[in-house]
């Protein structure tokens, strides 16, 4: 199935989220978030993304927003490529998040992510160790917690397991700094992938 998400639809869901989207188009926008889940999925976010905006008005902020909305659309074009194995979507990423007004920066920049595929929602938090490593912890929601999950980090030929626990908990206590392939697999299924760069 082709998706509906395009730069205009983005474009259009940021106008009805903002109030801004009136008549005949407001019906068609409506129509199609009734039709396709990942749409309504991605107005969500959109939706968060301008409450907050009315609440900081910054250029930096809109800039973290534009580029959240950029990230999850490319996540989403690459879904369409293989329904085989669901492709998680970024929906969220403290990267460049201005800090509420009063609040000091931290001595060590930790950077927290939440990837979404298929029902299942995976939140990572990144503590740098030092300028080559890194702590990875997190925990997937959404998945049977009788069930053996194992989350995998593959960096070129290698690849870093670590098992969730019965809460969905995991923890890579310290891997190179890069880009990785991450994998959750329940059992021998691999129930959903995404891309990770620290």
């Amino acid at each position: 199935m082709k998706s509906t998400i395009t730069n205009d639809m983005i474009q259009q869901l940021q106008l009805l989220a903002a109030g801004r989207l009136r008549g005949a188009g407001k019906a068609a926008v409506e129509t199609a978030l009734e039709r396709d889940a990942d749409l309504a999925a991605t107005y969500e976010v959109v939706k968060s993304l301008v409450k907050t905006g009315r609440r900081y008005r910054g250029e930096r902020l809109r800039n973290v927003a534009a580029e959240l909305a950029q990230n999850m659309f490319r996540d989403l074009r690459a879904r369409e490529g293989n329904a085989r194995i669901p492709r998680g979507v970024r929906v969220y990423d403290s990267q460049g998040m201005p800090l509420p007004e009063g609040v000091r920066p931290s001595a060590v920049e930790t950077r927290s992510l939440r990837f979404r595929f298929d029902g299942v929602e995976t939140e990572l938090t990144v503590y740098p160790l030092t300028p080559d490593s890194i702590e990875v912890i997190g925990q997937i929601n959404g998945l049977d917690s009788s069930a053996d999950v194992v989350v995998e980090l593959r960096q070129g030929r290698r690849t870093f397991r670590s098992r969730a626990d019965e809460c969905g908990l995991f923890r890579f206590p310290r891997v190179p700094q890069g880009s990785y392939t991450v994998s959750v697999r329940q059992g021998d299924v691999i129930a959903g992938v995404f891309e990770l760069t620290t």
